[in-house]
């Protein structure tokens, strides 16, 4: 899905819903990308939380934030996939 402006149009098998959400997960994933660059940058930096430990504690919880990250990312995916209303099984 690219990130440009939703065109605001209608016909045979184009859902609107799907059209208005471009620019939310746009947005979304621009957040995600900017997430995803502050944690190396503040684990090379050391600012918390990524002051305290030793080496090996530091990598894990880059690793545990960054995989937080991405999950959470996943999630939102979904979310803006699912038509408005709809239930998980």
């Amino acid at each position: 899905m690219g990130c440009r402006r939703a065109k605001f149009f209608s016909r045979p098998g184009v859902r609107i819903h799907w059209i208005l959400q471009i620019p939310r997960a746009c947005v979304l994933l621009r957040q995600t990308a900017d997430d995803l660059e502050e944690q190396p940058n503040a684990y090379e930096l050391g600012l918390p939380p990524y002051r305290e430990g030793n080496e090996d504690e530091r990598v894990a919880l880059l690793t545990a934030r960054m995989e937080a990250i991405r999950v959470a990312q996943q999630q939102r995916e979904q979310q803006l996939d699912q038509p408005k209303g709809a239930k998980e099984a």
